[in-house]
C-alpha cells in the first residue's frame, strides 16, 4: 500500500482545500501562507498533519520554504479561472416579500447580499421558512446551494432539518449552537438588565414590560426568543433592586402593539410609572397611549425602547431612551465571516458571536415623582 493510500480522509480534505485556495489565487503568487498555527486551526488539523501537507505542496511546486520566513506561494495564475457563480441561501422566517419592509431583518439581508457579491462573487437566494421544509430542502439541493443563513428562524425543528443537509450554515438572531449551528445574537439579557436598572435607579417601583409574540395561524404563535431573554433581564434587574412585582404583556410588535400593550397593562395596573418595551416602535406606541391617558413623558411616566431606530425619533416629541443594538452591518459581516470559516472546516465546534448593546439615555426617562433615587 502506497504512502498516499495510507493518508487519512482529513489529510486528503485539507490538502485538497489548501491546494484549491492556492490555485484559485486566495493566496497570491510570491506571498507567504499564514503562520502554521493559524493555518492548521483554519483547516481543522494538527500541525503535524499540516507539515506533511506543506511537504506535498512543495513537491508539487506550488510553494517553497524559506528558512525563518515561512512558506511562499510559487504557483502563478497564468489565465483567469472562469467559474459559474456559486449561491448561498438566506432562509427568512417570513414570506420573502416581507424582507423589504422589515426594518430589522431587511438591512441585514441587504448587507449579506452585498458582502457575498463584493467579497466572494456569490449570488444570494432568498427562501421562505414558512413553506413546507421538504420543499425548501429540495430547492436548496437542486440549486446547489453552498451555504445557508437562517435569518430570524427560531424553531429548532426547522433549523435541525436545514442542518441535516450537511451544508455550512449560520443562524442570525437565535442561539442555535446546541444544534451545532454557528450563531450571531444580540446580548438581549444584559441589555434589558441595563435598561431596567436605570429605571430602578430613578426610583421606579412599578415597571412594566411589553414583549413580542411572532408567528401566524399557519405556523403558530410563540413569544420571540429575544423577547424571552429581555423579559428575563427585566425580571432580574427588578429582583436585584428588591422589587418583586412584575407586570408583562406579550403581543404584536409595532406602534399598534405598543398602544395595545400599554393600555392593557396600565388599565389593569394604574400604579405603573415606567415601562421597558421590546423595540423602539413599541415604545412609540406606548408613549402615544400614555399621552392619550393624560400622562406626560417623562414627567409622569418613563419609557425605554430597544434598537435605536433613528426613524423613530421623527415620530415623537421626546428623544427616546433606548438600547443601541448591534448594527445590521455588523450582523451581516459576522454572518459572512462565520459562514466562510464553516465552509473551510465544517467539522469544527459551533461558534457564537454575541453583539453587545449600549444604553442611550435621552429624554423619555426621568426620576419617579415623589421618589428618591435608589
Amino acid at each position: 500500500m502506497s504512502q498516499r493510500q495510507r493518508r487519512s480522509p482529513k489529510y486528503e480534505r485539507a490538502l485538497s482545500a489548501l491546494q484549491e485556495r492556492i490555485e484559485d489565487g486566495d493566496y497570491p503568487y510570491r506571498e507567504f501562507l499564514p503562520p502554521e498555527r493559524d493555518l492548521a486551526e483554519d483547516l481543522g488539523i494538527n500541525r503535524q498533519t499540516l507539515r506533511k501537507i506543506l511537504v506535498a505542496l512543495n513537491e508539487k511546486k506550488l510553494i517553497e520554504h524559506e528558512a525563518g520566513r515561512g512558506h511562499r506561494v510559487t504557483y502563478a495564475l497564468l489565465k483567469p479561472v472562469v467559474k459559474t457563480k456559486e449561491k448561498i441561501a438566506i432562509v427568512f422566517y417570513r414570506p420573502a416579500d416581507y424582507i423589504q419592509i422589515d426594518g430589522y431583518y431587511g438591512p441585514i439581508f441587504s448587507g449579506i447580499a452585498q458582502l457575498a457579491e463584493a467579497n466572494h462573487n456569490w449570488l444570494t437566494q432568498l427562501l421562505n421558512a414558512q413553506r413546507p421544509i421538504e420543499e425548501t430542502q429540495d430547492l436548496i439541493i437542486s440549486e446547489n446551494i453552498k451555504g445557508i443563513v437562517a435569518l430570524g428562524i427560531m424553531k429548532p425543528d426547522i433549523l435541525s432539518e436545514l442542518k441535516s443537509l450537511d451544508i455550512p450554515m449560520v443562524a442570525i438572531d437565535y442561539d442555535a449552537t446546541k444544534l451545532g449551528i454557528d450563531s450571531i445574537v444580540e446580548d438581549d439579557y444584559n441589555s434589558a438588565y441595563q435598561a431596567c436598572q436605570l429605571l430602578t435607579q430613578f426610583g421606579h417601583q412599578h415597571i412594566g414590560y411589553i414583549g413580542m409574540i411572532r408567528g401566524s395561524e399557519k405556523v403558530g404563535f410563540q413569544e420571540e426568543a429575544s423577547s424571552v431573554l429581555r423579559q428575563a433581564g427585566y425580571t432580574a434587574a427588578l429582583k436585584d433592586a428588591g422589587i418583586t412585582d412584575t407586570y408583562t404583556h406579550i403581543g404584536p410588535s409595532g406602534i399598534a402593539g405598543g398602544i395595545d400593550g400599554f393600555n392593557q397593562l396600565f388599565d389593569e395596573y394604574p400604579q405603573l410609572s415606567a415601562m421597558f418595551c421590546f423595540q423602539d416602535q413599541v415604545a412609540v406606541g406606548a408613549m402615544r397611549a400614555a399621552r392619550d391617558k393624560g400622562l406626560r413623558v417623562p414627567e409622569d411616566f418613563s419609557i425605554i425602547g430597544y434598537g435605536d431606530d433613528h426613524q423613530v425619533n421623527t415620530l415623537i416629541e421626546e428623544a427616546l431612551t433606548t438600547i443601541r443594538s448591534g448594527s445590521s452591518q455588523k450582523m451581516a459581516s459576522s454572518a459572512m465571516d462565520l459562514l466562510r470559516k464553516r465552509m473551510r472546516n465544517n467539522e469544527r465546534p459551533a461558534e457564537k458571536i454575541t453583539l453587545d448593546g449600549e444604553l442611550i439615555v435621552r429624554n423619555s426617562t426621568a426620576q419617579c415623582k415623589n421618589k428618591a433615587v435608589i
